[in-house]
């Protein structure tokens, strides 16, 4: 039985296409580039929720990675092998059944990805501006172009227009922004060949409400800041979702640190909570009539890198992972179980330059 990792690590890495070629959820793959204007994240190994990030391993100098996947009887089922350039960053992957090589940008960049399987071969290219902005990324497999994407930008450097072209189904797909000043958005729209299919508007009154007729667009979102004498302060996002009004509550202390957000449908019926402590952040979700539906709790040590991560449906413990770290803070041992029962191990070793 793999672990919780592998599976996190196969499908990212099977569907770093998912975000990016699956055009189920094109408006998230644009919105990423949208949020981290024109810098999206070029970390293309993730162990679970990044304890292993590129700066770690190139302050270490680590050079390859091997994960072995060990069954509840300590028999190993499954293996890959990592390597690294000298900056942290995968220069490549390698299973049984396929290879994914890296080439970058000032080494940091990726620019080029060509992933080596029986019958097929991928490649995706990545452009950059003066600014190292992406602007272009283009994918084909076996020789053929089969989806692209393309982001401008405006005289200030924030994102105007964002497009991708689905060469397989024949669809292109559009997001355009508008802005009060800088980087505060005024106005979104999402096209499919050139027909508005969602828009969002994000002007407010004061109070907080929308300022826009709700059947004017088919989403809204405003946003409202309301100051304590402490220092403390709250930030509230109204919009509409799905065709409900959501509430959005943020708790900030005096030092700007999030310790509680809060989710409600129709301004009182509460959805989700979440509470951010040093060492952990306990997530519930709630159902129509105010019960849980299930928590997350996530641990972690004092360097920020995560201790465990546990799934409770129902405040009954389903299953739990846990890790284990070297003393140059990089993983030792993943694992994941009931709580009780450890289902699977990865083990971690680790050759350096």
């Amino acid at each position: 039985m793999k672990t919780l990792l592998t599976t996190i690590l196969l499908v990212f890495y099977s569907t770093l296409s998912a975000q990016l070629f699956n055009f189920s959820n094109v408006q998230y793959t644009m919105n990423r580039t949208f949020y981290s204007n024109g810098n999206p994240e070029n970390e293309f190994y993730y162990s679970p929720l990044n304890a292993n990030k590129s700066d770690i391993l190139a302050r270490e100098h680590v050079k390859s990675l091997k994960c072995s996947v060990l069954d509840k009887k300590g028999k190993e089922n499954y293996s890959y092998e990592l390597t690294f350039n000298t900056k942290g960053k995968i220069l490549s992957r390698q299973t049984e059944k396929e290879k994914t090589s890296y080439e970058y940008l000032n080494d940091t960049l990726i620019k080029r990805m060509e992933t080596i399987k029986k019958n097929e071969v991928v490649i995706v290219e990545r452009n950059y501006n003066a600014e190292n902005k992406l602007t272009f990324v283009q994918q084909q497999k076996n020789g053929k172009i089969s989806y692209q994407e393309l982001y401008t930008y405006n005289g200030e450097g924030f994102i105007e227009r964002s497009q991708i072209i689905d060469f397989k189904k024949k669809k292109t797909y559009e997001m355009h922004y508008q802005y009060f000043e800088r980087n505060k958005l005024k106005y979104q729209e999402f096209l499919v060949n050139g027909k508005v299919k969602k828009t969002w508007t994000y002007e407010c009154k004061e109070e907080g409400v929308r300022s826009d007729d709700k059947k004017a667009a088919l989403e809204s979102m405003c946003r409202y800041e309301e100051q304590s004498n402490d220092g403390s302060y709250r930030v509230f996002f109204r919009q509409i979702r799905d065709g409900k009004d959501v509430l959005v509550k943020n708790h900030f202390t005096k030092d700007s640190i999030m310790y509680l957000s809060e989710t409600f449908e129709n301004d009182s019926v509460l959805v989700n909570k979440t509470m951010f402590e040093k060492n952990q952040t306990h997530h519930i979700n709630y159902n129509k009539h105010q019960k849980v539906r299930y928590e997350t709790i996530q641990k972690f040590n004092d360097q920020k890198q995560t201790l465990e991560n546990s799934y409770l449906p129902k405040g009954k413990l389903r299953s739990k992972t846990t890790l284990k770290y070297n003393d140059n803070g990089t993983i030792s041992i993943y694992s994941n179980s009931n709580g009780k029962k450890i289902y699977s191990t990865t083990n971690y070793t680790y050759t350096f330059y």
